[in-house]
């Protein structure tokens, strides 16, 4: 599976099904200091040169990335995506197995955990809140994770960043491989500082195959996602 980015605040995960090329977009929102990963859904991606979405510009092209995905898991608004997750389950599409987990409740809605996979390894993705509050039946539903995506608020102050790179430690828990702080350069600085990593690899897109050497390394990977 490779991991890249589509546009300023949208994750992107693509994966080869009998010789095509599938993908899953993922936009993570903030929500009361942490990255929301369920949605309700009043944003729209309109067509144009430039769009906004969380104040954040999306161009064409990225939209068109966004709309000709596969699978849209929890977008800000309707798509052309040719399937919509917005809740818990369980799903196999596009050659992906996709589990949402609820985890915190809040107000009316559910913060979930997710663990997307293919045949070649299992990436979860985790908001502080979701992060901090697992617990071993949740842990039991994760399963093996050999790429854990920690995905923070976007340009939050000190104090909401030194509260979110606190749920990093929920790695001890999921036991993943790879490690990938996503959120504002302040944020991932600030999550790379709480690791003690004075300097983490850095990709513009990441693809991770799972291997028996990988699997054996004692050491967790830390990759940070260029934009």
């Amino acid at each position: 599976m490779t991991i890249g980015q589509c546009g300023v605040q949208c994750l992107q995960f693509t994966t080869k099904q009998a010789g095509e090329t599938r993908s899953v977009v993922f936009m993570p929102e903030e929500h009361r200091g942490g990255a929301k990963v369920y949605g309700e859904h009043s944003r729209t991606v309109r067509g144009g040169p430039v769009s906004q979405t969380q104040g954040r510009p999306i161009r064409q092209a990225e939209g068109r990335q966004i709309e000709q995905a596969d699978v849209a898991l929890f977008p800000f608004s309707q798509t052309k995506a040719s399937f919509v997750i917005s809740g818990p389950g369980e799903y196999d599409c596009a050659g992906f197995r996709i589990m949402v987990i609820p985890v915190v409740r809040e107000d009316s809605h559910w913060k979930s955990a997710v663990v997307l996979s293919d045949a070649e390894c299992a990436v979860g993705i985790f908001d502080p809140d979701t992060a901090r509050a697992l617990k071993d039946e949740h842990i039991d539903a994760i399963g093996t994770v050999d790429v854990m995506l920690y995905v923070m608020p976007q340009d939050r102050g000190e104090k909401d960043e030194r509260m979110s790179v606190k749920g990093i430690e929920a790695s001890h828990q999921i036991e993943p491989t790879v490690l990938i702080p996503y959120g504002s350069r302040d944020a991932v600085l600030a999550a790379l500082k709480f690791l003690g990593i004075k300097k983490a690899e850095e990709h513009t897109s990441f693809r991770y195959k799972r291997s028996d050497a990988e699997q054996e390394q004692q050491h967790l990977r830390v990759i940070v996602l260029k934009r």
